[in-house]
């Protein structure tokens, strides 16, 4: 408490004083110190304490552990439960987590079913920045073992103790690999979709009961979140394929018919094309002439209509 105190009250004065020695100095003649010097010096002294106020915000934030809302976080955990988009969820998750746990970054692996692993959707650091990190566990690592085997977190500084050396220096190596200093898992009907895993405090505190307590309600919330927008994905991606088909049997039948149309009208024009040698003379051929004229008239006028149902133009009311 002294260091803390004593720090933001020494930088406080120093920026003060530092500002009004500044302004002294800057005239060779004390004598001759402008009016606006002395009262911009006066506006510093009785500003003191908003500028004391703001420094200590600032190392409370970045130096010592700022004291989580843990009510207004559940509130905001709450929300997750009401994004279907997968992207959305992680996106808002992570960002919880960073603010609220003041903790240097976020990764989140969910299971990919065509893989057989759990791979790495999103890392995000403090400054809010994501980072292109390829993470990939297998079902068979040892972190994905020990999380489906015991309940609860794993936390980084208790491995050595709660775990044989063998079984530990895996997990360390593990979670070294995704760069956490605690993870959680996320399950769903006790099936294991994902993890979470969570770096140091910007404080350098370690992780109180507390903290743990609100990490765990999250995951679980997180865990049910995924799983309903991973549902929607997949029923907004079958309705997609059943729109695809409904489309190529339209086409089908478009096509069918527009053939059968065709061929209809092929069958007087072959006939026409056949006989013209021998009958070009034979003044009865001239009406078979017409009925090929008249076919050839409507095969374009059908095709014409065809193309005319890929036109994009927009219609125009007239």
């Amino acid at each position: 408490l002294v260091i803390k105190k004593g720090l933001v009250y020494l930088i406080s004065i120093a920026a003060v004083a530092g500002i009004c020695v500044a302004l002294v100095f800057g005239f060779k003649q004390i004598q001759r110190l402008p009016l606006s010097s002395i009262a911009l010096i006066l506006i510093l002294a009785i500003g003191f304490e908003y500028i004391r106020r703001g420094v200590g915000f600032l190392i409370n934030r970045y130096f010592y552990r700022t004291t989580t809302s843990y009510q207004k976080t559940l509130r905001q955990a709450g929300q997750i439960l009401t994004v279907l988009d997968l992207q959305q969820l992680l996106d808002y998750l992570t960002g919880l987590i960073l603010q609220a746990m003041m903790v240097d970054s976020v990764s989140i692996l969910l299971y990919d079913e065509s893989k057989g692993q759990f791979k790495s959707e999103l890392r995000r650091n403090y400054l809010g920045s994501e980072e292109a990190v390829e993470i990939a566990l297998t079902e068979r690592s040892t972190l994905i073992e020990t999380l489906r085997m015991h309940e609860g977190p794993l936390i980084r500084d208790e491995i050595e103790r709660r775990f044989p050396p063998y079984l530990a220096d895996r997990l360390l190596a593990d979670m070294s690999n995704i760069r956490s200093e605690v993870v959680f898992g996320m399950s769903f009907k006790s099936e294991l979709i994902g993890l979470i895993g969570i770096g140091k405090k910007l404080s350098g505190d370690a992780y109180f009961t507390e903290d743990l307590d609100i990490l765990n309600l999250i995951s679980d919330q997180t865990a049910i979140a995924v799983r309903n927008a991973q549902l929607y994905q997949k029923v907004a991606s079958l309705e997609l394929e059943r729109n695809r088909a409904q489309q190529l049997a339209v086409i089908g039948t478009l096509a069918a018919s527009l053939t059968h149309e065709i061929k209809n009208h092929l069958v007087p024009i072959q006939t026409f094309v056949e006989l013209l040698p021998e009958k070009f003379s034979d003044p009865e051929f001239k009406d078979f002439s017409r009925i090929a004229i008249e076919g050839i008239a409507q095969m374009t006028d059908q095709i014409s209509q065809f193309q005319n149902l890929a036109d994009s133009t927009p219609p125009k009311l007239s």
